[in-house]
């Protein structure tokens, strides 16, 4: 009976096993680090996982660890599918929110020319533009009752709309014409490619 209990051989757990794990956990928390490039770990960890299971399966019982082997399948291939999505949002982002920002540009140079109109029905009743001074607030009110006596009882404006980012817009004056700028994006003055100011006259 001792030597029936000598000859069997006790089950030994797959290094494979353990090893498939351990990197499946390594690369998921560098994933979610935003580390995409330590996929490595990942992608090493499921061929041992595959390995491991396959050996477990033709060791007649002389191997275990097929849980932990499957587990490391498992969080590896969550591991890939979380980078994966990582990738694609990097890519569909940008995009979108250019998109994004071109629709506010279209839409504030849309209010432009709403206020353009209004600004040629001033100068067609008074015979000029307001002053930059004066504003785009000459559009509601009359700003000077002697200077401008033909002004519209009604005014040319009920109010002045604010652009895409929710700020006033600036009115000047420009010799015999006028232009009007909104700060864009970052809702300052000047400003480069996204955030570059947008005036009426590069409207199209």
């Amino acid at each position: 009976m001792e030597q029936n209990l000598e000859e069997q051989e006790v089950a030994k757990v797959s290094i494979k096993a353990i090893v498939s794990l351990v990197l499946s956990i390594l690369g998921i928390f560098l994933s979610i680090l935003g580390i995409f490039l330590m996929a490595i770990p990942t992608i090493i960890g499921l061929i041992f996982g595959h390995i491991a299971l396959s050996e477990i399966k033709n060791s007649a019982g002389k191997l275990k660890g097929r849980g932990l082997a499957l587990a490391g399948l498992i969080i590896g291939y969550i591991t890939i599918a979380i980078i994966v999505i990582g990738i694609i949002l990097a890519f569909v982002n940008p995009s979108l929110f250019g998109q994004a920002d071109k629709a506010r540009e279209k839409l504030v140079c849309v209010q432009m020319k709403s206020l353009a109109n209004s600004l040629e029905m001033f100068k067609l009743d008074n015979g000029m533009y307001p002053e930059t001074e004066e504003g785009l607030e000459a559009l509601i009110s009359n700003p000077d009752v002697d200077k401008y006596p033909l002004y519209a009882l009604s005014g040319y404006l009920s109010s002045l709309p604010k652009d895409a980012w929710g700020t006033d817009m600036r009115y000047l004056k420009t010799g015999i014409g006028f232009d009007i700028v909104s700060f864009g994006a970052d809702k300052k003055e000047g400003g480069e490619e996204g955030s570059a100011d947008i005036s009426f006259s590069n409207c199209k």
